[in-house]
């Protein structure tokens, strides 16, 4: 969890996809450490990914955000996502 922390120290906001890529960590391994720093109150959802083009369905993502985040984290977070068609919640 704490390399996710750093992450987001550094980022300002993330989606589980730019987790696994960037960290290069199991989906599993990011999911718990998004749900880990949510109940410690690190994180709170930013906004939710649109439909993504030629995605099978599913959930749709989620950004993450540290509090205070600014609005070009947020958006990096979600544009890489987006244009990467990444389907991680």
């Amino acid at each position: 969890m704490s390399e996710t922390f750093t992450y987001f120290c550094l980022h300002g906001a993330a989606t589980a996809w730019n987790l696994r890529n960037e960290l290069d960590m199991p989906e599993a391994t990011a999911y718990r450490a998004l749900k880990q720093l949510k109940i410690l109150g690190f994180i709170v959802p930013a906004l939710k990914v649109s439909k993504i083009t030629h995605s099978k369905g599913g959930p749709r993502p989620t950004v993450w955000a540290l509090d205070g985040a600014s609005q070009e984290e947020v958006a990096r977070a979600y544009h890489e996502t987006r244009e990467s068609g990444g389907v991680c919640v």
